[in-house]
């Protein structure tokens, strides 16, 4: 198995979506290869989103025990908590943090702009505390984003 060591930004990026992918398409393949994969890349908190309108843009942030907030503008936080690019439709959208630092961490996420919404966009994310190791914990959640630019609290995770 091949750890990643690369200490640049982009390649943690390409890294980060490549195990999405690849997490994605095995699963129902073979769960030990899934297994194997989540040894390779073990965080103390990850959140992954995904949504049912391809015309719909939905942001996750994260505040941080500091105050800092990451999101799509400021992806990249002093304590190591990395967000995936943004994309349209569908996601998948993830905020990965390595090492997570002792305190309370806040998920939101936001419709940030779509076509008038007539139906709600339903969002589902899982969140994931010590991701790949033996103690993982995994708490899914499903809401609905109502109207642009509304933002709701998913919850808050205590490290």
């Amino acid at each position: 198995v091949v750890r990643f060591q690369s200490s640049d930004l982009k390649d943690q990026q390409k890294y980060y979506k490549w195990i999405v992918d690849i997490e994605r398409t095995i699963a129902d393949v073979h769960p030990l290869l899934v297994g194997m994969l989540k040894t390779c890349f073990e965080a103390d908190l990850r959140v992954v989103a995904v949504w049912n309108s391809d015309i719909a843009n939905v942001e996750i942030r994260v505040i941080e025990p500091s105050g800092e907030v990451c999101h799509s503008l400021h992806n990249h936080t002093s304590i190591g908590g990395l967000l995936s690019q943004d994309c349209r439709g569908f996601g998948p959208l993830e905020y990965v943090l390595k090492r997570a630092v002792k305190g309370t961490y806040t998920v939101k996420i936001k419709l940030f702009d779509s076509l008038p919404v007539h139906v709600p966009i339903f969002v589902a994310l899982r969140i994931y505390t010590k991701y790949g190791q033996k103690d993982q914990r995994t708490v899914f959640f499903t809401r609905a984003l109502r109207k642009p630019r509304e933002e709701i609290v998913v919850g808050k995770i205590v490290v």
